[in-house]
């Protein structure tokens, strides 16, 4: 069988092709003009509820591990509703920022606390709803050194999140 690309931008794993199953009029492209910054190995010391420094569509990759609101010394002290606000504002600025086919990846670990608390669950939520895709999830374990010579697995999870569908896929099935 004979492949043909439907989309007119990308290479590689960017690029889809059409199988005979499919139709045309099933295959949407995304894709909006990438900008580039004149912000070039800087750092900023700052909440990025506000991101003005950088222009829209530039930034390809942000990987982060936000706040959890649970009482350390780098948490505010938020009531849940303030603490969700700013969260959203944070991941739209991200958005705004995160280029055509741009990757977010979120650390998150579901804590212990009581009550327990789905963070993963509801980080996926808000940032579906500001409009990424999630592209994948993994999961991971860190051994924790506890008193009473015990170890403790503090589990973790990371969560890649895509700015727009940049490449579509499709399978046959049946």
């Amino acid at each position: 069988m004979k492949k043909s690309s439907f989309f007119k931008s990308g290479s590689g794993s960017r690029k889809a092709f059409v199988s005979s199953f499919q139709k045309e009029k099933e295959l949407k492209e995304i894709h909006q003009d990438n900008n580039t910054s004149n912000v070039k190995n800087e750092i900023f010391n700052k909440s990025s509820e506000s991101m003005k420094e950088l222009v829209d569509n530039c930034v390809s990759l942000t990987v982060t591990s936000p706040p959890y609101n649970i009482g350390k010394d780098s948490d505010l002290d938020l009531s849940d509703e303030e603490y969700w606000k700013m969260i959203n504002k944070v991941f739209s600025e991200t958005y705004r920022v995160t280029n055509s086919g741009g990757r977010l990846v979120v650390n998150v670990a579901n804590l212990g606390r009581k009550p327990y608390i789905p963070f993963s669950k509801y980080f996926t939520e808000v940032l579906t709803e500001i409009g990424f895709i999630m592209s994948l999830h993994c999961q991971y374990g860190i051994l924790i050194p506890k008193r009473q010579k015990k170890l403790a697995i503090q589990h973790h999870s990371l969560w890649s999140f895509q700015r727009d569908l940049s490449i579509f896929i499709a399978l046959k099935t049946t």
